[in-house]
């Protein structure tokens, strides 16, 4: 991933918020399919939602999409996550990742610094 690319983590939560919204005027079926998704796996279930954005992160730094670390952060956060449940979790998706992922880890850290 190039860094120069990169913008800062709130504003990566913004751009995505203003996309979805683009999307829920011009793809109105599709993106209130994914909402609906969304809504029944993000909520409270055997998983309560804090452990599910912990997962969401950690996958996120699997997938390196600096929109869904950002989200996924703030959303963690948001639920009560704290900094060091953040990063423990986003250490699993380098041990699972290895080598590869740890490089992923520098944009929660940047969400992190930039959210709290």
């Amino acid at each position: 991933m190039d860094d120069a690319i990169y913008l800062k983590m709130l504003e990566r939560v913004e751009e995505s918020r203003k996309n979805m919204a683009r999307l829920k005027e011009e793809w109105p079926e599709q993106r209130t399919a994914f909402e609906q998704l969304m809504g029944s796996t993000m909520k409270d279930g055997k998983i309560p939602v804090k452990y599910k954005y912990l997962i969401a992160v950690a996958l996120s730094v699997m997938t390196g999409c600096p929109w869904c670390i950002a989200l996924n952060v703030n959303r963690a956060l948001q639920n009560g996550a704290t900094k060091e449940e953040i990063m423990e979790a986003s250490w699993i998706a380098v041990y699972v990742g290895a080598g590869e992922k740890i490089h992923n880890i520098q944009y929660v850290m940047q969400a992190l610094e930039e959210m709290l």
